[in-house]
């Protein structure tokens, strides 16, 4: 905080360690589940009970699916998943 805004140090924004892979099937699944995952959350707040669970649960895998795919971007070993998954 600098008085009552809050302040943003560039510095140790630069050191987050982002990754880019030229490997387009990755991208394109990653694409893929993202838009799945866009058309569900709606439908999911609009559903009625018997089928909002359904929904829930296909968003859930997507998102699985997407963490794995990060996950083998970045060259995680098991346990470094494990602290992850243990963190969120």
């Amino acid at each position: 905080m600098q008085g009552l805004q809050y302040q943003v140090d560039k510095e140790p924004l630069l050191n987050i360690p982002l990754v880019d892979t030229d490997d387009k099937a990755i991208k394109k699944k990653i694409i893929h589940c993202v838009d799945d995952l866009l058309q569900l959350y709606p439908v999911r707040d609009t559903a009625l009970f018997s089928g909002r669970k359904n929904i829930e649960n296909n968003i859930l895998y997507l998102e699985r699916e997407i963490n794995k795919l990060v996950y083998e971007l970045y060259g995680l070993t098991a346990e470094e998943i494990a602290i992850v998954e243990k963190n969120s």
